[in-house]
């Protein structure tokens, strides 16, 4: 990988100890965050003058300050249910972007977390680039926090059976293109096909329906305002079974999701604590 050059303009004294000062603010960042099990982004060695300089610094200034305290949130009663319903997707996507980029999941990164549920099937280490790596592993570490902020916030419930093998992401790309692939697709196999596995909305659209009408593409799925469609829990369920309805269970819920509203459409009521 090429790597740019610096060029720092001499008269300006400002323009030499920027760079030094953004690296000292680095290593505070990083040194603060030893502690943490998974650290994908920190460097592990800093055998520069700089980094040595850094080291030695104090963390006790301003911008090293801990972030503001959690203020509780109120919830009404019949939010509780619809919060509780999104963990399925919420556990869905941490389990697969951990595994995709360090081979384990929520068992062994934040095992309290999934509340007694079975570990999902097929995940597994994606061959990704550095770069997509980094992306990867960022996104799994916030779903981490999103399943905690849930639980933490409306309560939760076991994790379900998750399904993350390679043949339900290849039926779903088979029925994008309209016909069965050859080879099939398998998101773990490079960094371009994790990607795509990860976006499930059309790269291009109408102009009519693009963002302000002026534009084809479609990174963001949303509507005239930009504000992204909105979809029922049951259109969530038919999607993430692959049946299209909410109470044939498959795929990637291949025992059906959890929480009340899931079980309904099965007719299982939910018990709390129940799996």
């Amino acid at each position: 990988m090429r790597k740019p050059s610096v060029k720092m303009a001499m008269p300006s004294s400002s323009h030499i100890y920027t760079p030094l000062l953004l690296l000292l603010l680095l290593a505070c960042s990083c040194k603060a965050s030893s502690g943490n099990a998974v650290d994908p982004t920190c460097p592990p060695a800093k055998t520069s003058a700089v980094w040595a300089a850094a080291e030695t610094s104090s963390c006790s200034a301003p911008q090293c300050q801990p972030s503001a305290p959690h203020i509780p949130v109120p919830v009404f009663p019949y939010d509780v249910d619809p919060l509780q319903f999104a963990l399925n997707l919420e556990y869905t996507e941490a389990e697969f972007f951990l595994h995709a980029a360090y081979g384990v999941g929520l068992d062994q990164i934040a095992p309290n977390l999934t509340l007694g549920g079975p570990p999902p099937v097929g995940a597994m280490k994606a061959n990704l680039d550095e770069v997509t790596w980094r992306v990867v592993a960022e996104f799994g570490l916030q779903e981490v926090g999103h399943v905690r902020a849930i639980q933490r916030t409306v309560g939760g419930f076991p994790r379900p059976k998750i399904d993350l093998s390679a043949k339900n992401f290849a039926r779903v790309m088979d029925a994008a293109f309209g016909y069965k692939l050859n080879p099939p697709f398998d998101p773990y196999v490079n960094s371009l096909n994790f990607l795509l596995a990860c976006y499930d909305e059309g790269l291009t659209v109408p102009p009519e329906l693009g963002t302000e009408g002026k534009i084809c593409t479609n990174v963001l799925s949303a509507d005239r305002d930009s504000l992204s469609y909105p979809r029922t829990p049951a259109q969530l369920l038919g999607i993430m079974y692959l049946s299209g309805v909410a109470h044939v269970p498959g795929r990637f819920f291949p025992e059906g999701a959890n929480g009340k509203i899931a079980r309904e459409f099965l007719g299982k009521p939910f018990a709390a604590g129940e799996n």
